[in-house]
């Protein structure tokens, strides 16, 4: 049985599989496709796909012409044909179901013509003939421009993108440009964001859909916080939960989850006045919605729904679809030893079933028709969409004063007379007089030599402060604080240095929020309270990762130079539990100063070989002239010995 021997075997490798494949088309011109009962790695299907993960295309390409040029060599005759007509077969193949790859990389279309010169050279005119024929489907694959609008548009399509279209008119037009985009993610950017994780300069067609992904939601919120009336709003939010509905039944459900986080953004959700007037049925489908995205047993409602559509048009959620793939990248090796050819067929298999689930929905087409002055005005709304959440922030509480907020379930307490955290870390507190910041630091002095030293000596050894540093994490080293290195902290010692920490301190707790999607329902790091929602549900400190609720960040007191975090990738990743894979923060920064080593050890390689070349160069032209001086000093000797001899008198002559 092939199928048991090519995924059991630990030798197998691409090449192998490249051969396996082309006997197929020795024995059939249109080989059949590989279905997931019955796995085939050698089948065309299965292999043009997933060795684009190993290999890129030209090496591929390259490897099919070798085999068509070592065919040459095969002393039958019937075999040497047969072998020469299953290259061009494959590659036939390659064109009529892969058009993207050669409509994508100019270097395949090079080696498909070097390959025809080849047939040309060797006289194989059927076989030229054969692969003469236009491969490419009619419909090539969409690789037009933006699809998003550049540049400054007319203001006043913002309030025409919503009140001129229906929900279903809405659903419709967002369905149309997130397929456009989505289908044009060609299978390249997948593999290299699986490979590094997140977006590069490689990766351009996903950064447009996470930019549509963004839009969407940002535009939601920009169209409800529009309104100056608690009731028009209400109707606006009423609009887009139809609208999600809609979504659903077009499969669309990465535009569905865009909305449901623009629905359920902090500066919507917080609107008590607003959310009492919707009506308690659209609530209820909103709540459905967002648990039918829940993370609960990695997506599980989202997965089986996705499943029973059975091939059916559906336009996945790009973040779940680049997870697993991260997910199988890390999980298991490509080759079953370091440096080795053979290749994991565990992994291969995993891959080609997500891979192929992708390729299908890329390939499958919706039944709708946009009309395109809604396609052109909400393109254009959602590009104006640019608020950012600080300003949103500000714009809902305009709208609604803070409260208690019942939609959410929090109550929010009332603002004291007291100062914020955040304001005496910025230095924004009103400062207390000098005299009164003393009286309160001696007690606390006093206090910690009541309790920590307990020798009662009057002073405090490195045992006896390892404790203090315990209970005081932002405390500095015991040689700071021992100015006068004679190994004990005096009481002077410990009340000077909290006199001075007032404003050192403040830069420690000083932190660099941003908000931030979780996966799961992770807690506060103030209130210990549950972040809930399903995007951006909260902020996170990008210097220490420590994260809370929005209205928390300015309460927060946690030491940022303390809780700096290495989060290590994980040898793999648990597909249950939606647990949200990171990196080491490190790694970014280690990648850059490394990069930057390297530019400066190939300039100064450059530079090296420049001199080494000038060097060269002064050597050859200083033997050259040692060369000449001493041709020119034999010449000169000469002259003088035949100048002497010509003016020396003869020895018999009289004087």
């Amino acid at each position: 049985n092939f199928n048991a021997q090519a995924e059991m075997s630990d030798e197998t490798t691409l090449l192998d599989l490249l051969r396996r494949m082309l006997l197929k088309f020795e024995r059939d011109e249109s080989p059949g496709t590989s279905a997931v009962a019955d796995f085939d790695p050698a089948s065309p299907d299965v292999y043009f796909l997933v060795v684009k993960w190993y290999w890129t295309v030209e090496y591929l390409s390259q490897q099919l012409t070798e085999m068509y040029i070592a065919s040459r060599n095969i002393p039958d005759a019937n075999s040497c044909v047969s072998r020469k007509w299953a290259v061009a077969r494959a590659f036939r193949y390659w064109q009529q179901n892969f058009p993207e790859d050669f409509t994508l990389v100019s270097e395949l279309q090079a080696k498909l013509l070097a390959l025809k010169q080849t047939m040309r050279d060797g006289n194989d005119k059927d076989l030229l003939e054969y692969m003469s024929q236009d491969s490419l489907p009619e419909e090539t694959w969409n690789l037009g421009g933006s699809v998003l609008p550049n540049g400054q548009l007319r203001r006043t399509s913002s309030g025409l993108s919503f009140d001129c279209c229906s929900a279903e008119d809405i659903a419709v037009t967002l369905c149309a440009i997130d397929y456009k985009l989505f289908r044009r993610v060609p299978f390249c950017e997948f593999c290299v964001y699986a490979h590094m994780a997140k977006p590069t300069k490689d990766t351009l067609r996903i950064d447009e859909c996470i930019q549509f992904f963004n839009g969407v939601s940002n535009w939601v919120v920009c169209n409800i916080l529009r309104e100056m009336t608690v009731t028009k709003r209400a109707e606006i939010i009423m609009k887009f939960i139809e609208t999600t509905r809609y979504l659903f039944n077009l499969h669309s459900f990465n535009t569905m989850l865009a909305v449901l986080g623009g629905l359920n953004h902090f500066s919507v959700r917080r609107l008590q006045q607003t959310w009492n007037v919707v009506e308690k049925s659209k609530k209820e489908d909103l709540n459905t919605w967002t648990t039918f995205f829940s993370s609960y047993m990695n997506y599980s409602a989202y997965r089986h729904a996705v499943t029973q559509l059975d091939g059916a048009f559906c336009i996945p959620i790009i973040g779940i679809a680049l997870k697993d793939m991260v997910a199988v990248d890390t999980q298991s090796r490509d080759f079953v030893n370091t440096g080795t050819s053979a290749i994991n067929m565990v992994k291969y298999r995993k891959l080609w079933a997500i891979l192929s689930g992708t390729r299908r929905q890329q390939l499958s087409t919706p039944s709708i028709q946009p009309e395109m002055d809604h396609l052109r005005i909400i393109r254009a709304a959602i590009s104006q969409s640019q608020m950012d959440d600080d300003a949103l922030e500000e714009l809902s509480f305009t709208r609604e004063p803070k409260q208690k907020d019942t939609v959410n379930n929090i109550s929010v307490k009332a603002e004291s007379d007291l100062p914020k955290f955040s304001e005496w870390v910025s230095g924004q507190a009103t400062q207390l007089d000098t005299q009164t910041i003393t009286s309160h630091v001696k007690l606390m002095v006093d206090a910690v030599f009541k309790v920590y030293d307990k020798d009662q000596s009057g002073s405090l050894s490195l045992k006896e402060f390892q404790s203090i540093s315990s209970n005081f994490p932002f405390i500095e080293c015991f040689s700071v604080l021992d100015q006068d290195n004679d190994g004990q902290i005096s009481y002077d010692e410990m009340l000077t240095y909290f006199l001075s920490a007032n404003s050192s301190l403040r830069e420690r707790f000083k932190h660099n929020f941003v908000e931030h999607t979780f996966i799961g329902t992770p807690a506060c790091d103030h209130c210990k309270g549950m972040m809930k929602g399903i995007v951006k549900q909260g902020v996170r400190c990008k210097d220490c990762n420590v994260s809370c609720h929005k209205y928390c960040k300015d309460y927060i007191v946690v030491d940022c130079s303390k809780r700096k975090k290495i989060k290590k990738r994980p040898d793999s990743m648990p597909m249950e539990g939606g647990s949200e894979v990171y990196y080491e923060d490190g790694i970014a920064s280690l990648k850059e100063r490394l990069e930057r080593a390297e530019a400066a050890r190939d300039a100064l390689s450059a530079e090296n070989a420049q001199l080494h070349a000038r060097l060269s160069e002064a050597n050859s032209r200083i033997q050259q002239l040692s060369a000449h001086v001493a041709m020119m000093r034999q010449h000169t000797i000469g002259f003088i010995l035949e100048q002497m001899n010509t003016l020396s008198p003869d020895m018999g002559t009289e004087v």
